[in-house]
């Protein structure tokens, strides 16, 4: 069994997808070894808070630029955008378990990095 991948699923006309709120109930880390990126992990973490606070990454995206007041050009706007869009493809259609992946960890963290860059704006937003 590859640790990485879910079940597969399939929706009534016969295309594969599962929900995004499915793929994080699914989702588990095991412990590698050989565990290529340092630190604590923060990928589970990260993905329950967008399906609480956006229902998908991407609907995650669109809250936080609009909470936080950025333009498409601002910096790291458009990398985060792409990078919650890859983690939901990446649970949704392709059905993988993110959690034992280290490039959706380094996602997820480039993701946090950005966010942390416009933290001044969006704590006056609120």
């Amino acid at each position: 069994m590859d640790l990485r991948v879910l079940p597969m699923v399939y929706d009534s006309t016969g295309c594969r997808r599962r929900t995004f709120e499915s793929g994080v109930e699914l989702l588990s880390e095991e412990p590698f070894g050989d565990w290529p990126v340092r630190g604590p992990r923060c990928l589970a973490w990260g993905l329950r808070f967008m399906k609480e606070h956006g229902g998908t990454p991407t609907g995650w995206h669109q809250k936080w630029r609009s909470d936080v007041k950025l333009a498409a050009t601002d910096g790291g706007v458009e990398f985060h955008e792409t990078a919650c869009r890859l983690l939901e493809t990446g649970a949704c259609y392709d059905q993988l378990n993110l959690g034992n992946l280290s490039m959706a960890e380094g996602l997820m963290r480039e993701i946090m990095r950005i966010e942390e860059r416009w933290k001044d704006r969006a704590l006056g937003a609120g």
